[in-house]
């Protein structure tokens, strides 16, 4: 069989149920491309947003030396770099998590807000009713 007829299978889920599909070469080729693309897209998005949110957090840290005391006076309380249970310390360093928290608070890496719709027969919010099936959005940045 030429290589451009080969089938190539693959499956999509839908509910409970998968479907095997097959796909000729040029097609699955045209699928890498984009699994690629949306890869580096997720992996670029992942980045910056941690990139941000660190970047605010030392921010925060270099200018307050209460703060930078604080959470040092801590981490130095328990944490062991390389420890068995490093992942499970760090988890529960409650000011630590509240450093993270008030910086993600104050300088949201991603300041839209997620889209939500309102129900079918609409709703109020406040003194404000927002008919049905509209697709509203808070920034998060001004809700912090």
């Amino acid at each position: 069989m030429p290589k451009s007829k080969a089938m190539i299978p693959f499956t999509k889920t839908q509910g409970n149920s998968i479907t095997l599909y097959s796909l000729n070469r040029s097609t699955n080729r045209i699928l890498q491309r984009w699994l690629n693309g949306d890869s580096a897209l997720i992996i670029v998005a992942g980045s910056d947003t941690t990139t941000a949110t660190l970047t605010h957090i030392f921010y925060h840290l270099a200018r307050s030396q209460q703060v930078f005391s604080k959470l040092r006076k801590e981490l130095d309380s328990f944490y062991k770099p390389g420890s068995e249970t490093e992942f499970r310390d760090l988890h529960e360093a409650t000011y630590l998590n509240g450093v993270i928290n008030e910086a993600l608070r104050l300088h949201p890496p991603v300041p839209s807000g997620m889209l939500r719709v309102t129900p079918p027969e609409g709703i109020t919010i406040g003194s404000t009713f927002i008919p049905g099936n509209v697709i509203i959005s808070t920034p998060i940045y001004s809700l912090g």
